[in-house]
């Protein structure tokens, strides 16, 4: 499977608090995480090193390209023995820590819509952009300007490389806001109530 709740597989259950609880309970059950893909990266490593290696004993450009997809090869064999939860679905909302440029946190209340791209990646609607760019750090604010030209908002999760299909990804984020809209109806409906009694 794809998808590992907290306390399964790795062993990673999430923020904790000084208690040790799970800070981010889900809703009602625990979160859901996306890991890395062992196949992908184990294969992607394998590749990078199988075109390092003859560029290395090639004279002129070939070291730089050896350096370069060295790099590669490193990188994603780090990714094949780091396993980190890269992509988590909670009470909260979604926290994608994919690449060196994901949003990180995107609370539930932020977004209004989540949607897949033709291109396989997963946009997330927000409801103040501004707010959204605001806080995150310089270098993350940079590769927004990119997506931008290709008519993305500056929410764009990339599933490339996690365990368990794009559609599978869009639909438990889809059922996450669901669920939070959901909840959110009901306690406005609650305090009506209560507003109402005598």
């Amino acid at each position: 499977m794809g998808i590992e709740p907290d306390g399964a597989g790795s062993g990673n259950t999430g923020d904790r608090n000084e208690s040790g609880a799970v800070a981010d309970a889900p809703h009602g059950s625990d979160a859901i995480e996306f890991y890395d893909s062992r196949l992908f990266f184990a294969s992607y490593s394998a590749g990078m090193t199988m075109v390092a290696i003859p560029c290395a004993l090639v004279s002129g450009w070939g070291p730089i390209l050896a350096i370069i997809f060295g790099g590669h090869a490193l990188w994603s064999l780090r990714r094949l023995l780091d396993r980190r939860p890269r992509l988590e679905i909670s009470a909260v909302g979604i926290r994608d820590e994919n690449l060196w440029y994901s949003p990180g946190m995107i609370r539930w209340e932020e977004i209004r819509d989540i949607r897949r791209t033709r291109l396989g990646l997963i946009e997330v609607e927000l409801r103040d952009e501004g707010a959204f760019l605001d806080r995150l750090s310089p270098l993350r604010q940079l590769p927004r300007v990119k997506l931008a030209l290709f008519g993305f908002g500056p929410a764009l999760i990339t599933p490339w490389g996690l365990e368990g299909s794009t559609r599978e990804v869009v639909g438990k984020l889809q059922e996450g806001l669901e669920q939070h809209l959901l909840e959110s109806v009901r306690s406005e409906h609650a305090m009506l109530l209560e507003g109402d009694a005598p």
